[in-house]
């Protein structure tokens, strides 16, 4: 293999081949990977290819090809589908209602989608098991019917008595004669009805009080049909009719004891009077018909249902779906995602990986690792590494609304201790989100905001469906503040100012805000403007933003006079749901919207432009912004970070755009490791590419220093601004080039750089830690026995041994980063002096590739072993220069 052209172009071209495929293209918005989960509303498996599955959520259509071990995204990001349906005999069609924006039809099992009817959005859809392209729909004032594949639809008039407030149910028997069903009334009662043509023309079989409940044919005996009796009511029991739903009989059996409610009746294709249930206490199966039941709920979680109220009931049950001949069972909970059977029932596994269906609607950042996230009907969920994992942390918010989590506050003096306001009250954590206790005396009121006070975290303000509280003993009393009444549609608090609240109140003022000076006790009223969020600029009380419709408003003045920018397409009304400003650069401000993806301006809200590359979902719950100057974006498939940000040593913002030999390019994902010190990587998480420290030189020679290692020969430019002074230093790496640097001179305090002369010329890193080093000195030699780290699944053991000019020497200490890449300290955990990365080429050159990028100048000893081989590789770094390389044929 010729080095000097692998050196120039093949590093990235295989490198590229073995990470990723398609086009590469810069991404504003960064996926975190999660939280995995979602609020399913329907399962459908086709019987021809029983390994595969789609699930309609809130976020669009996901896809399993693997009988659910993994999940993606089919399409349709952000929509809400209500409904899902197959057609036996069109493999491949697939169509999804979306209550947004109406019918999708797919006809290459998902890859694609076409909007192929606006105006059907619908909750029931199903279709005719031998005429491929007539569907059924319903709910509506009437069924709708359409013959042409979804293009059209008519109106079906259903017989007397015509009580149709609404479709609740409709189905096809799958077996020939293919009758029909439909359940169709209100809150006075529901009929059930029968078509035996196709559904055309239908006739009452059955004239209930209430509800009837679902409805559901027999796989395999033609006119055998289920239904639940009328929900509401325990017990709760099914009914069973064998000549068509002329004559009914009662299940022996109930279906638990405290059921209230039957979701879904779901017999097994291919297997007679076999058929499982869902309800808001479990699932449960019959193998008789509905004769008997018994439960098969193992492994399901427990509190996933309703507990107690009407609505909540109602919506709290799984959706079903068999694949045939009863092999496998999938189950949508709510908020929870996928559960999936392969005993009958008998036990259940979660399987959510890659389905990111749970939308954010909070977002609390400790810090750039440790992020909590609150989602719609999964509770919090908590990151320690940045968003690339999650884990749920909803113990005592024991409820399906309890786990609606519409806000979270995060106090800044212990980040232990967490509010959450939900759509019943607000909940406290004292231990980081493992557990939850009731910490508001207003029950059934919506928390939609959360505020603490920054002189004083004691001091909570809590946004609610019914006025303004406030706590002064972190939440275990609350009052309520007089003068603000009416539902909250937005709460801030001045950090420059802690007794300055701003609250747009939505009641008789019509959504104007208000403004007190005295910590509630008295308002007055700030703009004439709907408002829907207010957020208040971090280093100044007089600069304010509010989001209305399609709009942004801000004053300079504290409130006394505004200005209005319009935002998004021409005549195209959208609310504005979030404001953030950026915590760093101020006149950095971004705009999420409900439908309409994120805005951003970067003239303090005189021009706004959209910044939606790489965002998957143009529905934004909430934006927040980081210490740390990350800003984070909640949207209905999850949370997402803007690209190119990272805020070292509290002062200065790092980005760092890359591009390829063929011209793609992007930003640099950043992961900050200690206050001084973070990576970036480009293509994957565990691929880092780039390690930059800054380090407070100032007692040295009055300037901050920056050292910075690559692991890349890609071009690419690091940008890094003091938000102090406003200076700015670029370094950029040319293509082909893997090179490291120190810059001891790179920002100073004063107008004027500091004398470096007393530097002389010694290697910087033994000004920062001569001493300890000599006091923790081991010889060279003494690597042999270093620990190190392991990577590359552990097959690679890797070791540091350092020496300075005076010396001195010692081992390196490992800190593992990612399966593949991990840095080594000399003098002091906070001080990263080399990143290392052995990554797996053999798929390219049956080799695997070391990458190693130096922080420091001092001379070093890079041990790599092989513990499968035995074999053994040195790099060495040369003193006086920080020394970066690669070896793509090391093992």
């Amino acid at each position: 293999m010729n080095r000097g052209r692998i050196k120039n172009r093949v590093v990235w071209a295989v490198v590229a081949l073995l990470l990723f495929s398609g086009v590469l293209r810069a991404a504003d918005w960064i996926a975190l990977k999660g939280p995995e989960g979602g609020r399913i509303t329907g399962i459908v498996v086709p019987q021809e290819s029983p390994a595969t599955a789609f699930v309609a959520t809130g976020a669009g259509v996901f896809k399993t090809t693997d009988s659910g071990a993994n999940w993606s995204l089919s399409g349709l990001p952000g929509e809400e589908i209500g409904s899902i349906a197959i057609v036996p005999l069109q493999p491949g069609v697939v169509y999804a209602s979306s209550l947004h924006s109406g019918l999708w039809k797919s006809t290459n099992s998902g890859s694609t989608w076409n909007l192929v009817n606006a105006g059907l959005r619908s909750p029931s859809l199903v279709g005719h098991p031998a005429q491929p392209d007539t569907l059924l729909a319903g709910p509506g004032p009437f069924l709708k019917r359409s013959t042409d594949g979804g293009t059209t639809w008519e109106e079906v008039t259903l017989s007397a008595p015509l009580r149709q407030a609404g479709t609740a149910t409709v189905t096809f028997s799958p077996v020939p004669p293919y009758d029909a069903y439909a359940v169709s009334g209100g809150w006075g009662g529901q009929d059930l009805y029968r078509s035996t043509d196709g559904g055309v023309n239908w006739s009452v079989i059955w004239a209930g009080y209430r509800f009837t409940g679902p409805v559901a044919t027999d796989t395999v005996e033609p006119h055998t049909v289920y239904r639940a009796n009328i929900p509401g009511l325990a017990p709760v029991y099914t009914q069973t009719s064998t000549d068509g739903g002329l004559t009914w009989s009662n299940s022996s059996s109930q279906l638990g004891t405290n059921n209230y409610w039957i979701h879904n009746l779901c017999p097994v294709p291919n297997l007679a009077r076999v058929l499982y249930a869902s309800t808001q206490g479990g699932i449960f199966k019959s193998t008789d018909g509905g004769s008997t039941w018994f439960p098969a709920s193992s492994g399901l979680p427990a509190s996933g249902f309703g507990s107690g109220s009407f609505n909540e009931i109602s919506q709290s049950g799984f959706s079903l779906a068999v694949t045939p001949g009863d092999t496998a069972v999938y189950a949508g909970a709510a908020g929870q995602g996928a559960f999936k059977s392969t005993d009958g029932g008998q036990q259940w596994q979660q399987n959510n990986r890659g389905l990111t269906a749970l939308p954010v609607q909070a977002v609390a950042s400790v810090n750039d690792r440790v992020l909590y996230v609150g989602t719609r009907y999964g509770g919090v969920y908590r990151s320690e590494d940045g968003g690339a994992h999650w884990s749920a942390r909803y113990e005592g918010l024991d409820s399906l609304w309890s786990r609606d989590v519409r806000c979270l506050a995060a106090d800044p003096s212990n980040p232990a201790v967490l509010y959450a306001g939900t759509t019943r009250t607000s909940y406290k954590s004292t231990n980081g989100g493992d557990t939850w206790d009731l910490k508001a005396p207003y029950p059934y009121r919506t928390t939609s905001h959360l505020v603490l006070d920054p002189r004083d975290p004691r001091t909570v303000y809590a946004g609610t469906s019914t006025g303004l509280v406030k706590s002064t003993d972190a939440g275990e009393t609350w009052a309520n503040v007089p003068g603000v009444w009416g539902a909250i549609s937005s709460l801030g608090i001045s950090p420059a100012a802690p007794y300055d609240l701003f609250v747009s109140e939505g009641g008789s003022s019509g959504g104007a805000l208000f403004r007190s000076w005295d910590g509630g006790a008295s308002w007055v009223r700030a703009n004439p403007f709907w408002n829907h969020v207010v957020v208040i600029d971090p280093s100044t009380t007089k600069t304010i933003y509010t989001g209305s419709e399609s709009a942004v408003h801000k004053s300079t003045d504290g409130g006394q006079t505004w200005t209005t920018s319009t935002i998004g397409p021409p005549g195209v009304n959208f609310a504005v749901s979030s404001l953030v400003i950026d915590p760093v650069q101020t006149q950095s401000v971004y705009a999420g919207s409900y439908g309409n993806g994120i805005f951003s301006s970067t003239d303090g809200g005189v021009t706004w432009a959209p910044l939606d590359s790489g965002l998957l979902s143009p529905w934004v719950n909430t934006l927040a912004g980081s210490t740390a100057g990350h800003v984070y974006a909640g949207t209905n498939n999850g949370v997402f970070r803007l690209a190119g940000g990272m805020t070292l040593n509290t002062r200065f913002k790092l980005s760092v755009r890359w591009q390829t030999p063929e011209g793609a390019s992007g930003w640099g994902h950043p992961v900050a490791v200690t206050p001084d010190s973070g990576y970036f990587y480009f293509f994957e998480p565990q691929n880092l590419e780039l390690m930059v420290k800054i380090l407070d030189g100032r007692g040295v020679n009055g300037s901050f220093w920056v050292f910075y290692g690559a692991l890349t020969d890609l071009k690419y430019d690091l940008t890094i601004i003091d938000t102090q002074t406003g200076a700015i230093k670029m370094y950029s790496n040319p293509q082909g080039t893997q090179a490291g640097r120190v810059d001891v001179a790179a920002f100073q305090d004063a107008a004027e750089a500091s004398s470096i002369a007393e530097i002389g010329d010694q290697p910087v890193s033994l000004i920062i830690g001569e001493a300890l080093a000599r006091r923790r000195a081991k010889p060279l030699a003494a690597i042999e026995q270093a620990a190190g780290i392991l990577l590359n699944h552990d097959r690679f053991q890797v070791e540091v041994g350092w020496t300075t000019p005076g010396g001195s020497s010692g081992t390196g200490t490992g800190v593992g980063l990612t399966s593949d890449s991990g840095y080594f300290w000399f003098f002091g955990p906070d001080n990263i002096e080399l990143v290392v990365k052995v990554i797996d080429g053999r798929g390219a050159n049956g080799r695997f590739w070391v990458f190693y990028g130096a922080l420091t100048d001092l001379h070093y000893t890079l041990k790599i072993t092989d513990k499968q081989t035995g074999a053994v590789r040195l790099y060495e770094g040369q003193p006086g220069v920080p020394t970066s390389g690669y070896d793509l044929e090391a093992f």
